[in-house]
């Protein structure tokens, strides 16, 4: 079960309380997702796991000790019971017992490294869990544009509807008084139903925007705020953004982390290498043992070694085995290098592309809407027929719904570069989880070529 933190449960009330007095923004829609999504809480908890390795493996630093204990009845026949004569045998009730201390002196440097593997472990594991809340929050980014551009969207189809029933309504009149045609009434009819069927489309859109939003966030999108551009967040050039990416971005520390781990592993298969020293002191105390009548007593005090000499080349293949993991996690690190500069350089063209057309919609929705106007009074006048003035309508719909979504795909490239770049939450103003956060700073030692 898992509990909350007082400061992380007064964090939750407030965030809820506020949603009901103000409209969301985009940061609160982003730690809603943080503090509430099972993704997040599964990375969480194997971090949380891998720091209790961590204290399992501290413990070789620490003194073990033992309490054996043993009480029965047994059968001897042995030179102890024959010494009475005649073969003689025992069987008597016996007890035994012994309090022993062991402390490790010296184990081939085994626990140092096991400890030091098992902080890489927890040092990867808390890197990816902030790699899984950047991808959470660049998901709650996308979500969060949808809802805004799918509103509208419904708001231009409801104003194109509201045009094709003007448009309608002035048909009527001119066919009341006689100066229409039946051609002209069918073809606005036509329109108006394509206004009534794009408006229920974006409608249907709309809804499936806000259950993607529900299942992100885990809270429905009441009153959004539009917000903020990260145009000036953003590095001026590709190289700028790599280099954040290469720096920064906490699945490249992930997979780092992930070789020290095994580099650490490798550190640990050579101790068998050497001698194991420990220190012993231990008494006990035995009745009736082995067929002795009476009580034996006894301590002792010690320095115990115990070095292997043979095993069969285990050891050594061992060691061998945990050489190739070493290159199998820097191989992983590199094709996670390879393929997220794959991501940042798309991410990085679609913002470029979406720049670039993003004035050009603009002008094309300004000119077309200066074009409707003019064609609703050429068509007052006469010198417009029916089909120019609802194919006016219609352009101007589709030229509005252009801008709108180039606008919001501009936004969200945006977004998509600082995610590459590792930047997304501290952009945001995000608060992480206590235990995502690792124990020491891991600095990734991949490098792009172009970089260099």
């Amino acid at each position: 079960m898992r509990v909350l933190t007082p400061l992380c449960s007064a964090v939750l009330l407030a965030m809820a309380c506020t949603s009901q007095a103000q409209a969301m923004n985009l940061t609160e829609a982003i730690q809603s997702t943080i503090a509430t999504h099972p993704e997040l809480a599964s990375r969480v908890d194997a971090k949380l796991s891998a720091d209790e390795q961590v204290k399992v493996a501290r413990g070789g630093f620490y003194p073990s000790v033992d309490l054996n204990a043993a009480y029965g009845r047994g059968y001897s026949d042995n030179t102890n019971t024959r010494a009475l004569g005649n073969h003689h045998t025992a069987i008597l009730n016996y007890t035994q017992s012994e309090l022993r201390l062991r402390q490790m002196l010296f184990d081939g440097f085994n626990t140092a490294n096991e400890v030091e593997r098992t902080k890489g472990v927890s040092n990867s594991r808390a890197y990816y869990a902030q790699g899984t809340a950047q991808d959470l929050a660049l998901r709650t980014i996308e979500v969060y544009l949808e809802v805004l551009k799918r509103r509208e969207l419904v708001s231009l189809a409801k104003n194109n509807l509201q045009a094709h029933l003007r448009v309608n309504d002035q048909i009527g009149l001119r066919t009341q008084r006689g100066i229409g045609s039946t051609a002209d009434s069918d073809q606005s009819v036509a329109r108006k139903a394509l206004a009534q069927n794009n408006l229920d489309t974006a409608e249907v859109d709309l809804a499936d925007a806000e259950s993607n939003f529900y299942a992100v966030v885990g809270r429905m999108p009441d009153e959004l705020e539009a917000p903020a551009s990260t145009r000036g967040e953003l590095p001026a050039s590709l190289p700028e953004a790599q280099q954040s990416m290469v720096e920064n971005n906490p699945y490249l520390k992930s997979a780092q982390a992930d070789v020290q781990s095994a580099e650490s592993q490798y550190e640990v298969a050579k101790s068998p290498f050497y001698p194991r020293f420990d220190a012993e002191a231990a008494v006990g105390a035995n009745n009736n043992v082995q067929g002795d009548e009476g009580h034996d007593n006894e301590w002792r005090v010690g320095v115990i070694m115990n070095y292997n000499l043979f095993r069969g080349g285990s050891d050594k293949a061992r060691l061998a085995s945990d050489a190739h993991q070493i290159n199998q996690a820097m191989d992983i690190r590199n094709n996670a290098l390879r393929q997220l500069n794959e991501n940042i350089h798309l991410a990085w063209n679609a913002m470029v592309n979406a720049k670039k057309q993003t004035p050009t919609a603009r002008e094309y929705a300004e000119t077309t809407k200066r074009v409707r106007a003019a064609y609703q009074d050429q068509f007052g006048l006469g010198q417009r027929t029916l089909l120019d003035l609802l194919d006016s309508e219609n352009e101007l719909y589709n030229a509005n719904r252009r801008y709108t979504e180039i606008r919001y795909t501009e936004e969200y490239s945006m977004y998509r570069v600082l995610a590459n770049m590792g930047q997304l939450l501290s952009k945001q103003r995000v608060v992480l989880p206590a235990d995502a956060i690792a124990a020491t700073e891991v600095k990734n030692e991949a490098r792009l070529p172009e970089l260099k």
